[in-house]
C-alpha cells in the first residue's frame, strides 16, 4: 500500500487484469485489505506514520498469510531487515539510496 493522498478512502486503478488499491495510512490500508481480500501483495515503506512497514506487514502476515509483503526503504537499516524477514515475513526487502552518481 502506497501512502499516496487520494479524494476518496482509498483510490482504485486497474490495468489489464491488475488492479492497484493505495490508501494514505496503515490502519486504512488493513482496512482496504480486509474488504478486498484476497490481495496477491502488498507493498509498502518503511517509515510511516502510525506504525513502521515492519509492524504493518507482521499484522498484514496474521490477517492475510497468503498476501505477498515487499518493503521499500530508503535507509539501509540492518536491524529492520532483520525485523522484516522475521517479524514480517516478507518477500522482499528493497533499498533505494539514490540516484547513482554520474
Amino acid at each position: 500500500m502506497t501512502r499516496k493522498r487520494s479524494s476518496r478512502r482509498w483510490n482504485t486503478r486497474s490495468r489489464a487484469n491488475t488492479t492497484f488499491l493505495t490508501a494514505p495510512s496503515a490502519p486504512e490500508a488493513l482496512r482496504v485489505l480486509d474488504a478486498n481480500a484476497p490481495i496477491a501483495a502488498v507493498i509498502t515503506d518503511q517509515r510511516m506514520p502510525e506504525m513502521t512497514g515492519v509492524e504493518f506487514l507482521a499484522r498484514v502476515c496474521e490477517r492475510h498469510p497468503n498476501t505477498t509483503r515487499i518493503i521499500l526503504t530508503g535507509y539501509a537499516d540492518g536491524d529492520a531487515m532483520v525485523r522484516a524477514i522475521n517479524e514480517g515475513h516478507v518477500y522482499a526487502y528493497v533499498t533505494n539510496r539514490g540516484s547513482p552518481t554520474r
